[in-house]
């Protein structure tokens, strides 16, 4: 599924430099009290970009990973538990494909495993006074012929995808982390990162229909 929240995390980050892309790749919980959310920019102001996430009231703190290009950047950020959804996305068996911040609100991608599990994540954004839009909704094939047979994942997405749930990448707590799932294919953690989520979007557009 694809909604909008509303929700502050960010906001002020985005709303004073709107020239950024801001996309998660991944997030963790450190403990009982917050995350650590590992975000990639993309723009022409992006030391502008690092001096508002600094300032950010969200944010507890921020660790650049790295320089990849004149108009990209990877950090991590410290995010306090009331500004993140993860253990309420966790708790309901959800896997988060993709996040985008955009200066007015964030567009997530998620896959629920069921409609219940959709109602209690909204009810919780709402409990929050986070404003939630559902802007698109997949139902499960019930065609085995279409499940075994239209995957869409690549040879290596899918051995990826496999590694990662056998080895406990979406278990909770995380039993492997994307660095080592990488390290074992011998890729960076970024392709890591991109395949895996390639992997798990092909896998859902051809095992799931829009059939309402």
């Amino acid at each position: 599924m694809t909604f909008r929240l509303d929700a502050p995390l960010l906001r002020q980050t985005v709303q004073r430099v709107r020239d950024t892309t801001v996309e998660v790749e991944q997030e963790l919980a450190v403990d009982d009290t917050g995350t650590l959310l590992t975000i990639r920019a993309r723009g022409t102001a992006l030391d502008e970009f690092e001096d508002a996430l600094a300032a950010d009231e969200t944010v507890r703190s921020v660790e650049r990973l790295g320089v990849e290009a004149a108009d990209e950047r990877r950090y991590q950020l410290e995010i306090p538990r009331e500004h993140s959804l993860y253990w309420e996305w966790a708790t309901e068996s959800a896997v988060l494909l993709a996040a985008t911040r955009r200066p007015n609100d964030w567009e997530v991608r998620m896959c629920l495993p069921d409609r219940a599990a959709l109602a209690e994540l909204r009810e919780c954004c709402r409990d929050r006074g986070w404003g939630f839009s559902l802007t698109q909704l997949k139902k499960a094939s019930t065609s085995g012929e279409r499940a075994r047979d239209r995957y869409g994942a690549t040879s290596k997405q899918r051995d990826l995808l496999t590694a990662a749930v056998n080895r406990g990448y979406f278990a909770i707590p995380r039993e492997v982390s994307l660095a080592e799932l990488a390290a074992e294919f011998d890729i960076s953690d970024q392709a890591a990162s991109e395949r895996l989520r390639r992997g798990l979007a092909n896998h859902l557009d051809n095992s799931l229909d829009t059939t309402d």
